[in-house]
C-alpha cells in the first residue's frame, strides 16, 4: 500500500517549455534533500487539469487566446485531487532517510499561466520564475515542428515566436506580482554561475539544504554531463528567414524582452 507523503511547501519550477525548466528542477532534485515526482507535474496519474499533451497544445499553447483560456479556467482543475495525487507519488531523494523531507519540487511549462492560482490553491507555495534567450527557446520548437498542432498555412517561427512572446510577456507579469514568494533567474544565469543560482534558491527555500550544482546531470535524453549554455548551438541552428520571422513577431514584445537582458537578434 502506498503510503502519502507529508508536503510542508510546493516549490514550484516557473518558465516556458524549452527554457531549462527540466534541467533546473533535475538540478535541484539530484543536488538536494527534496520530494520529487516522476515527470513534470502536468502529466502525473491524477492529476485534474489541462495539460499541453491532453489539449494537444504541445509546446505552443501560449500562442493562440483560446488556448491560454482554457488553461486560466479554474473550472478545469481539481487541485484538491491533484494534490492527493502528487503527494501519493512524491518520492524522496534525501540522504538521510530518516530525517525525509517535506518539500515537493515540481514544474510543468503552462502553470506559467496560473501562478496566480497556484498561489491560492497551496498556501505554502514558492516559485522559481526562469527565462532562456528567446531565439533558443524558438529553436527547439522549430525543431519539433512535426509535433505542433499547426493550422494550414501556419509558419512555424511565427507562431514559435509569438508563443515564447507571450510567455516571456506573463513570466514578467508573475515576477511582478509574487516577489515575495520567489526568485527568478535565466537559463544563462544559471549555466554561468550556478553555485550563485543554488544559494538564491537556499534563501527561499532552506528547506532544501545545502544544494549542490556541481553534480552531473542527464536531461531529456542527452548524455550525462554538466551544466552546459546550449544557446549559441540551438540559435546556430535557425535559418536566417526563420530569424527574421521570429524578429517580426518578437519585435513586439521589445520592452518585455529587455526586462530579461535580451534583444532582437541582427
Amino acid at each position: 500500500m502506498e503510503t502519502e507523503a507529508v508536503i510542508d511547501t510546493h516549490l514550484f519550477v516557473i518558465g516556458p517549455n524549452n527554457s531549462g525548466s527540466t534541467l533546473l528542477r533535475t538540478l535541484i532534485e539530484t543536488g538536494s534533500q527534496c520530494l520529487t515526482l516522476p515527470m513534470e507535474g502536468q502529466h502525473v496519474p491524477g492529476f485534474i487539469g489541462p495539460s499541453s499533451r491532453g489539449t494537444g497544445t504541445r509546446l505552443i499553447w501560449a500562442s493562440r487566446p483560446e488556448w491560454v483560456s482554457a488553461f486560466r479556467d479554474p473550472s478545469a482543475y481539481d487541485w484538491s485531487k491533484t494534490r492527493r495525487a502528487w503527494a501519493l507519488q512524491a518520492r524522496n531523494r534525501a540522504d538521510d532517510q530518516k530525517s525525509p523531507s517535506r518539500i515537493l519540487v515540481t514544474s510543468s511549462p503552462p502553470f506559467l499561466l496560473i501562478v496566480d492560482q497556484l498561489r491560492a490553491q497551496f498556501p505554502d507555495a514558492r516559485f522559481i520564475f526562469l527565462a532562456r534567450n528567446p531565439y533558443a527557446a524558438i529553436e527547439g520548437i522549430v525543431r519539433r515542428a512535426n509535433q505542433q498542432p499547426l493550422a494550414p498555412g501556419e509558419d512555424i517561427a511565427k507562431i514559435a515566436a509569438t508563443h515564447i512572446g507571450k510567455s516571456l510577456h506573463q513570466q514578467a507579469i508573475n515576477i511582478d506580482q509574487h516577489a515575495d514568494l520567489s526568485v527568478s533567474m535565466t537559463y544563462e544565469d544559471l549555466c554561468e554561475n550556478p553555485e550563485a543560482a543554488a544559494a538564491k534558491i537556499e534563501d527561499l527555500a532552506p528547506e532544501l539544504g545545502s544544494i549542490n550544482f556541481a553534480n552531473r546531470v542527464q536531461v531529456k535524453g542527452q548524455p550525462l554531463g554538466a551544466i552546459v549554455n546550449n544557446n549559441n548551438k540551438q540559435i546556430a541552428r535557425l535559418t536566417a528567414k526563420e530569424i527574421k520571422d521570429a524578429n517580426a513577431v518578437l519585435s513586439k514584445f521589445g520592452g518585455t524582452l529587455a526586462k530579461f537582458g535580451y534583444q532582437l537578434a541582427s
